[in-house]
């Protein structure tokens, strides 16, 4: 992966809009031209509605793959986040899975690795998973260092789940 091209071009498609015209072009625009594609399925609910073989017809294989934890339970059949990990890795090159207040878990190399969330007092987990994906995102891209990225990410996401709702 060019990390040099990384954030400014990644194209982060979440599954409720996957089925649009729009996103499906950008994919495969980004495919064509190189592009590094971010994907966080962002609900479990039409995951299991579609089935995973269909959802990954739909999408192909992106580069890196942002699921919460009921989402990787639906793309992979596995109840247990670390048994899901390597089932995804067959779509996608990185996988990273939000696991709430316990933070995320990633494969790096041969090993599980888990990175812990802060203990914060949660006021609206509302907008959470989109800052644990943005930080990720930016991290990853200044360091190009997985634990990095998990670190800043779940900083992040447990930051924003302190704040109140904006609606």
């Amino acid at each position: 992966m060019d990390r040099d091209r990384f954030p400014d071009e990644v194209l982060e498609v979440y599954r409720r809009n996957a089925a649009q015209p729009g996103a499906l072009t950008a994919m495969a625009y980004a495919r064509k031209h190189g592009i590094p594609i971010s994907l966080d399925p962002s609900s479990h609910a039409p995951l299991l509605s579609l089935g995973a073989d269909d959802f990954w017809g739909l999408v192909g294989k992106v580069d890196l793959l942002l699921p919460n934890r009921q989402e990787a339970q639906a793309l992979s059949g596995s109840r247990e986040p670390a048994d899901a990990l390597p089932a995804l890795r067959r779509h996608a090159g990185t996988v990273v899975i939000k696991l709430d207040r316990e933070g995320c878990i990633t494969l790096e190399g041969s090993g599980v690795e888990r990175t812990p969330a802060p203990i914060v007092p949660v006021v609206n987990a509302t907008g959470a998973g989109d800052a644990f994906d943005a930080a990720f995102l930016a991290s990853w891209r200044l360091s190009g260092d997985l634990r990095a990225a998990c670190r800043a990410a779940v900083s992040l996401g447990a930051f924003a789940a302190t704040l109140p709702s904006s609606c």
